[in-house]
């Protein structure tokens, strides 16, 4: 079967889609306003998008799976025709394959195909709750991908800010934005004003202007302003700011060049790299051979660190697109780029800048559907590794189906744990991704800038290292990555930013260079399945450095990975054997024979590899905690396990019997 995503054809569907359109009432005075060519809407909920698939019976539910018979497609659509849906869509599998989700077929599991389609929430709620065993229906829900910083102002600003009913008691306040070289006008940065009301938002011109209306108190009222600059700036937070109401105020910037040293004039490795020993590695550890997709925002490959980045799909369209990728409006993927694989040249230095990247764009607008579509490339493409830097805090089955079915292919998906500083959002729940949260470093980010409000209080700093507060936690963490004051590639330039969606690269980047240069891969683990995936998986851990004596610590995980296991390592040279510097030989999974890496008897996952203290990686990092790796979220144990679950239960409901 030929990779396909078909739209219904009329245009009025792709505008309905988009949320351009609403229903048309008639209104007193509509036959007159026609008359003078005057149309009148009257403002109603749109359109909620789902999606609807089979659920074929999986294997194992013996008399409970009898008589249950799947739906086709036909079916599916006729029946959504009936109840007033729009059909927008289709995906369809890139491949044949049987539509079997849980099959005994060597090719492993398989998503069904998916229908798209849009109906009224009253509608769609009900479909979800009537829907029959066999079918799955769920929101096609929109995925977050910002960096944290505005999560953070929202949730520690705004918490005290009082919504008001009258704008009379605003107050105007001009700004002027420049760096502290030469006064040069900082334009496109975005400006934040806190008063008691709602902020005030704006951006700044050619000149660094912007005037913003603050409701809610005079200019004593004001609480904050944030500046976040579009790129070579360090952003700006002034609490209780004075301002003036009159005259303009002017905010100075300082540049990333003044802090970080020899930036960009020379090459840099970003302080996160260096805390996971990314400069102890020899030159020849670039990642080549290896395979990784940044499903994200697209990248903008001008960038003098990008030009590697040369494939790439824009799904944002209803068409789909090879070349649109390259257009990054958000920059948020051209970000995570930078970390993976910016270039060798002048700059910040990524982790595999000779790796193969491939750059699926999804947003603006990506939704569950535009994701799975992207995960289904990679399956064709066989890429080793996706970095997965978005999050939903609804849950979806399809999407859950998709990641197993990537992993039985070999491919590794590594997820940001969320910014929402609460329980992890999706996909990060999953147990066949590896979710990452996020760390900071005092001293890596100048004081007056939102970067230094990350430091959780409930959780101080050791040894300059914390947990950032913005870092979504619970069981479902399995590593942590630096996050905080990330310095990576934008269009035009250069930028410092926070998130789980920053760390998850880090992590990305070493998973990449694993897959193209460990002995495992080469060898016992050359074969794409999930015991690849699991191999990787268990790698990553295994090498982490304890943060926290908790061995199931909710907010770290068990540490953060380094790369000692790639250190001394040449990749044409012949497996190396146990010692100071070197990855222990590999025979078999982690922690399953004599002579592999570390199990739990042997000190555990987040143990640094047996040996002398690996080159590059500070000496306070190790703590050498042992214990066993989290407890894994049983939301979601093993999708066939799931599958079952939810049968058996909606089979005994029906039946009246719970």
């Amino acid at each position: 079967m030929t990779a396909s995503k078909s739209h219904g054809s009329d245009d009025n569907n792709r505008k309905r889609a988009s949320g351009e359109t609403s229903p048309r009432h008639d209104v007193d005075g509509g036959a007159a306003r026609a008359k003078a060519n005057l149309a009148a809407t009257e403002v109603g909920a749109r359109k909620r998008r789902y999606l609807v698939a089979t659920r074929p019976v999986p294997p194992g539910l013996g008399m409970l799976g009898a008589g249950v018979q799947p739906f086709s497609t036909d079916q599916l659509t006729d029946a959504l025709k009936q109840l007033g849906a729009d059909v927008v869509g289709e995906i369809k599998p890139r491949s044949a394959s049987p539509m079997a989700l849980f099959a005994n077929a060597p090719a492993g599991p398989r998503t069904p195909d998916i229908i798209v389609a849009e109906l009224d929430p009253d509608k769609g709620d009900e479909l979800q709750r009537n829907a029959p065993p066999g079918v799955i229906v769920e929101h096609d829900a929109l995925l977050k991908h910002a960096d944290a910083t505005f999560d953070l102002l929202r949730t520690s600003v705004e918490s005290s800010l009082l919504p008001t009913s009258t704008g009379a008691d605003s107050v105007e306040v001009k700004l002027c934005v420049v760096g502290d070289d030469d006064a040069t006008p900082v334009k496109k940065a975005t400006v934040l004003v806190y008063g008691r009301s709602f902020p005030a938002q704006g951006t700044t011109d050619a000149q660094g202007r912007v005037s913003l209306s603050v409701v809610g108190g005079g200019l004593d009222s004001i609480q904050a302003v944030y500046v976040k600059p579009e790129a070579d700036f360090w952003e700006k937070f002034i609490t209780r700011p004075g301002l003036s109401g009159d005259d303009e105020n002017t905010i100075t910037l300082r540049r990333l060049s003044d802090t970080v040293k020899g930036f960009p004039a020379t090459k840099t490795v970003g302080w996160g790299a260096t805390m996971m020993g990314l400069e102890a590695l020899p030159p020849a550890i670039t990642g080549k051979g290896a395979k990784v997709a940044i499903i994200d925002s697209g990248c903008d490959n001008s960038h003098p660190q990008l030009g590697n980045v040369t494939r790439g799909h824009d799904f944002t369209s209803d068409e789909g697109s090879d070349t649109t990728w390259t257009t990054d409006v958000i920059s948020h993927g051209t970000h995570c780029a930078g970390v993976i694989a910016g270039g060798n040249g002048l700059g910040i230095r990524g982790f595999a800048p000779e790796a193969e990247v491939y750059a699926l764009k999804v947003f603006p607008g990506g939704r569950f559907s535009s994701l799975i579509d992207a995960l289904d490339l990679c399956i064709e493409k066989e890429i080793d590794v996706v970095n997965l830097s978005l999050g939903s805090d609804e849950a979806s089955e399809l999407v859950a189906h998709k990641i197993l079915e990537a992993k039985s292919k070999g491919v590794a998906c590594i997820v940001a744990a969320g910014n929402s500083a609460g329980p992890v959002q999706f996909p990060g729940q999953l147990v066949d991704v590896l979710t990452v949260s996020a760390i900071g470093k005092v001293g890596e980010y100048p004081k007056d800038t939102y970067h230094a409000q990350t430091v959780n209080p409930q959780s101080p700093p050791v040894n300059g290292i914390y947990s950032a507060k913005f870092s979504c936690f619970g069981p479902q963490v399995d590593v942590c990555a630096p996050g905080v004051a990330i310095i990576s590639s934008v269009p035009g330039g250069y930028a410092a930013w926070d998130g789980t969606s920053m760390a998850t690269p880090h992590v990305t980047g070493l998973a990449t260079l694993l897959l193209a240069h460990h002995p495992s891969f080469q060898g016992p683990y050359k074969a794409r399945n999930a015991a690849r995936v699991d191999q990787l998986f268990a790698l990553i851990k295994a090498t982490a450095a304890r943060l926290s004596p908790n061995p199931a610590d909710v907010r770290m995980g068990v540490g953060i990975p380094t790369a000692q296991a790639l250190v001394g390592l040449a990749p044409a040279a012949p497996q190396p054997q146990a010692g100071a510097g070197q990855p222990v030989k590999d025979t078999g999974p982690i922690g399953a024979s004599p002579g592999g890496l570390p199990n739990a008897a042997g000190g555990g996952a987040g143990t640094p590899i047996i040996g002398q203290q690996p080159v590059g990686i500070p000496p306070w990092l190790i703590t050498g905690y042992g214990g066993p790796p989290p407890v894994q979220n049983p939301f979601l144990m093993g999708i066939a396990d799931q599958a079952a679950m939810i049968q058996l239960f909606a089979q005994l409901r029906s039946a009246g019997l719970v």
